[in-house]
């Protein structure tokens, strides 16, 4: 789905999730909040993912729909997550963001990629189809990682999603 475009994914997504138990439900972004997603269980069968698109980013969005699978495969399904202190929440989000990253670009390649390559538009574009993402959920890692500055001129590589069902 990672490669293909977003008008085309949306009936997918839902469609290969309902499959596995899990409705994905997209929405608006709530202005003046932070979130980009929730999990949450109606019953020990079904689980549920709440989307919104925030920022439209396609790599932020990539990240946090698997940040939400790993919460349901990976952490109690009564758990609740509030972004605070405490010492456990901590510990699953941080579980659930290593899941994310290591399933879009695992850590070994990137350490590899870091190593061994100058980073530019040519190995980024490289190692995205090595991987089979996008160069933009590349781009975004290394940015978030450090490796890259925010303001970079590969930001043109990155993709916006627009879903036909967020006018």
């Amino acid at each position: 789905f990672i490669l293909e475009p977003v008008e085309e994914i949306e009936e997918k997504l839902q469609s290969t999730l309902a499959d596995c138990g899990i409705a994905f439900v997209l929405m608006p972004h709530l202005p003046r909040t932070y979130a980009h997603g929730a999990t949450f269980w109606l019953n020990p069968e079904k689980a549920v993912i709440v989307k919104s698109i925030r920022g439209s980013w396609a790599d932020v969005f990539w990240f946090s729909l698997f940040h939400e699978i790993a919460h349901i495969f990976l952490h109690n399904k009564r758990a609740i997550f509030i972004d605070d202190d405490d010492a456990d929440q901590i510990k699953e989000e941080k579980e659930a963001d290593e899941f994310a990253a290591g399933l879009l670009i695992p850590q070994n390649e990137l350490q590899t990629f870091l190593k061994t390559c100058e980073i530019n538009e040519n190995s980024i574009q490289e190692l995205s189809h090595r991987l089979g993402v996008t160069p933009g959920i590349v781009i975004g890692r290394l940015q978030h990682d450090g490796y890259l500055r925010q303001d970079t001129r590969l930001n043109r590589l990155r993709t916006r999603l627009e879903w036909k069902n967020q006018a």
